[in-house]
């Protein structure tokens, strides 16, 4: 039950962060998309918002995970819990990069 509320959550907090890249789209009031630029662009805008999330909260991650290393006190559990912490958020980022890049790559394999 828990998972699934932080899963949901985490879901409307991406999708929030979303709206901006997709309302100017939507608001014109022809078609959302009447060619590949357009395409293009719309994904672009929505990676770029997610990636900067992502970024925003692995940022995040590092500051809570730093100051409970310097507040763990010689405590293990406390330690081992700041590494995980770590861990995620250089996973985090690595996903954020790995985005950009990806919305490149596709970009020249489908571009002719």
């Amino acid at each position: 039950m828990k998972k699934s509320l932080s899963t949901l959550i985490l879901i409307s907090l991406i999708s929030l962060f979303m709206l901006p890249a997709i309302i100017p789209v939507m608001a014109q009031g022809d078609p959302i998309i009447s060619d590949l630029d357009e395409l293009d662009a719309l994904v672009e805008k929505i990676v770029n918002w997610f990636s900067g999330f992502v970024l925003i909260v692995a940022v995040l991650f590092i500051l809570v995970a730093a100051w409970t290393f310097l507040t763990a006190g010689g405590n293990p559990e406390s330690v081992a819990k700041a590494r995980q912490m770590l861990i995620y958020a250089l996973i985090g980022i690595a996903v954020a990069v790995l985005a950009w890049g990806m919305v490149d790559l596709i970009t020249n394999v489908l571009t002719p």
